[in-house]
Parts: C-alpha cells; sequence; structure tokens
C-alpha cells in the first residue's frame, strides 16, 4: 500500500527528467546564431575617380578628383568669387557715404587628399592655386551737401561755405595679391566617395601674403591719395583667405 501511494510521484519525477534530456538535446542540435557584423561599406579601388560640386568661401566651382591609393587622392579645382555692389548708400559717423565694391577671386588650383585612417574620411589638405582674378576695389563719395563756418547774416541760415558732392570729390581704393598661392586645410569627406555619391566638408586657407594697394582721389580728397603706403601696411596683416567649403561629389 505505501509503494502503491507514492508512484504517481515516481511517475512525474521521471517525465521531468526526460523532459530536461529532450530539451538539451535540441540545443546542443541548434545552437544560438553569432550576432551579426556591422555592414562596412568596402574601400573603392585605387584608380577610381569623380566630379564633385564645391559651394563656399572663396566662391562655387567644379573639380575631378583621382584615387591614388586608401591613403592619397588627387584634386583639380576650379572656383569662382564675383560679387558686385553698385550705390550702397550708408551711414559713418553721421555722414551719408556712397559706394561701389567690386571682389573678384577666380582660381584653378590642385589639391592632394592625405587620409591618416583607412577607416575614417578625415583628411589632410594641401595644395597649389593659381589666381587668374584676385582683385579688391572700391570707390567712396560723400553723398551729402557740406555746409561749413558761421552763418552771418546768410538768410538759409546753413553757413558761409557750402561743398556739393562734385567738389568732395571721390576715393578709390583697390588692392591685388599674388597669383600663385599654397593652400592648406583639414575635412571630411573622400575625394572619391565609396557610394555613388558623397557629401563632405573642407575648412582650410590660402597664403595670399601682403597685397599691391593702389589708392587715388579727387577733388578735395586728393591728398588722400598719399596714404597708399600706410593702407597697404595696415592690410599686409590679412594675408591669409580662408575656406569654408561644402562638397558634393558623384562617383564617376
Amino acid at each position: 500500500m505505501i509503494i502503491r501511494k507514492f508512484k504517481p510521484l515516481k511517475q512525474l519525477l521521471l517525465a521531468g527528467a526526460m523532459a530536461i534530456s529532450v530539451i538539451s538535446h535540441a540545443q546542443d542540435a541548434n545552437p544560438p546564431s553569432p550576432p551579426a557584423e556591422p555592414t562596412v561599406t568596402p574601400l573603392i579601388e585605387p584608380g577610381a575617380m569623380a566630379l564633385g560640386l564645391n559651394f563656399g568661401l572663396p566662391g562655387v566651382g567644379l573639380d575631378f578628383a583621382y584615387k591614388v591609393n586608401n591613403s592619397f587622392s588627387g584634386r583639380l579645382r576650379f572656383q569662382t568669387l564675383p560679387f558686385e555692389l553698385n550705390d550702397f548708400e550708408y551711414n559713418l559717423d553721421g555722414q551719408n557715404l556712397l559706394a561701389d565694391v567690386t571682389l573678384n577671386f577666380t582660381q584653378i588650383g590642385i589639391v592632394a587628399d592625405y587620409y591618416p585612417f583607412e577607416s575614417s574620411s578625415f583628411k589632410l589638405m594641401v595644395g597649389l592655386s593659381y589666381f587668374i582674378n584676385n582683385k579688391f576695389s572700391s570707390t567712396i563719395a560723400i553723398n551729402d551737401t557740406l555746409y561749413v563756418g558761421e552763418d552771418g547774416s546768410d538768410a538759409d541760415d546753413l553757413g558761409d561755405f557750402v561743398f556739393y558732392p562734385d567738389d568732395i570729390g571721390t576715393i578709390s581704393i583697390s588692392s591685388e595679391w599674388g597669383q600663385i598661392v599654397p593652400y592648406m586645410g583639414l575635412g571630411f569627406g573622400r575625394a572619391v566617395p565609396n557610394k555613388r555619391v558623397g557629401f563632405g566638408i573642407e575648412l582650410g586657407a590660402y597664403y595670399l601674403g601682403a597685397p599691391d594697394v593702389n589708392v587715388d582721389a579727387t577733388g578735395m580728397l586728393t591728398e588722400t591719395s598719399q596714404e597708399e603706403a600706410g593702407l597697404e601696411e595696415g592690410l599686409a596683416e590679412y594675408a591669409w583667405l580662408p575656406q569654408i567649403n561644402l562638397r558634393l561629389s558623384v562617383r564617376l
């Protein structure tokens, strides 16, 4: 009677052991799959080429890129920045002035891109540019009639002496930098993208050197042209032209 009383419990334990054995064998037959590795875009082979569109400072333009190997690429680049502003009115110390401003930077250059890390698009750049145009010019004139002296008995109550804009004259300033200019910079984005289309950003600077400054003046401002040497010395501090460039590239 005692053995029969515990027989259901014995059968339950036996069934549990069999279930554990079946589960264990199933796990051994189907081991868990290893985690999937992240996909990495393979590097494009050397000899690949691309066209690039550039937007920023100094200007917009095109470039042609050639991949030498996984660390180096070369580019032939053209950029231009034509800017013209005529009859611009502004106030300086209570005096109304009228200005014409012209700026033209047009260049053809070569750039070498160096990628120190194969898995990254970070790059260092050096280059040399030939500036077809690199000129700045501005003509400034007083846009008011000047009244000078005590009024005395004048009925208009303005002044004893009247000077019109044509009497006062104009002052013209022009500056031009050297044509062969070195370049250096850094950025992100491959010259020849691994995918069909790529994007990049570049920061750098061109070393222009000291400019050649010319000052011409007319009317009462004629003597201002004697300040040419001082102005040229002051502008010598601005020997670097910064570059901020966004690039869209398409692999050929």
